[in-house]
């Protein structure tokens, strides 16, 4: 863990101080809440501070609401930060969400929002918004659909559906609506789940997933403020 004689707000004040460093760091947001956090110096400028990471699914994603308010995981392998965490760094100013992705064939894209933000428990860390897309030409925006979603565990049911999206996509995350008994309607659930399950052989309703046709080998969900300097 890299230590600071100062605590920076997130990993684009790092970045602007001239930290070119991939690590870790401890930062304060601005209404005091410490955290540490991993730092992407490097994509497209760097100063991105990221909270979602799936490499090879040596960490399991299937928690209950206090974890995923925590956070879990390994910052430097596959990790979620916390939605608490989330919640005060988004709350700050605004953030571009940047979403990493590599398909099993080996390609990499990106999408990226401009106004990313999470609402506090009492709102249920609803995704309050995203705003406009951007990303790799040709790829589909599969997030949208999750915006204003509360979040659901396996133990606190917020989405849509009848059924409980979390249960059996085994992760928590944006949900929005489907249906248990009919694997198309499923697919409403999440056009976009980064927290399934990793399994390069498992169903394609139930796996780590843009698009649900779209098999992923790496996630990284990262965000960074709206116009950044140097």
């Amino acid at each position: 863990m890299r230590q600071c004689e100062w605590f920076p707000n997130d990993c684009h004040q790092l970045r602007q101080a001239g930290i070119f460093d991939n690590a870790t760091f401890t930062i304060q947001t601005l209404d005091f809440l410490y955290m540490n956090v991993s730092c992407d110096m490097t994509t497209d400028g760097g100063g991105w501070t990221i909270f979602q990471r799936r490499v090879n699914g040596a960490v399991n994603f299937d928690r209950g609401w206090e974890e995923y308010k925590e956070g879990f995981g390994i910052l430097n392998l596959e990790f979620w930060l916390g939605n608490e965490n989330l919640h005060h760094l988004t709350k700050q100013k605004q953030y571009t969400l940047r979403i990493d992705l590599i398909t099993m064939s080996g390609e990499s894209l990106h999408a990226s929002y401009d106004n990313f933000t999470v609402d506090g428990e009492v709102g249920k860390y609803r995704l309050v918004s995203l705003a406009e897309f951007d990303g790799t030409p040709g790829l589909i925006d599969a997030m949208s659909c999750h915006e204003t979603m509360n979040f659901s565990t396996n133990d606190n049911d917020n989405d849509c559906s009848e059924e409980n999206c979390a249960i059996w996509t085994s992760s928590g995350w944006w949900f929005n609506g489907g249906s248990e008994k009919n694997a198309f309607l499923r697919s409403w659930c999440k056009h976009a789940n980064l927290n399934d399950l990793y399994e390069r052989q498992s169903n394609i309703y139930n796996r780590i997933a843009w698009d649900t046709e779209m098999e992923l080998t790496f996630t990284e969900m990262k965000i960074r403020p709206l116009k950044p300097t140097w």
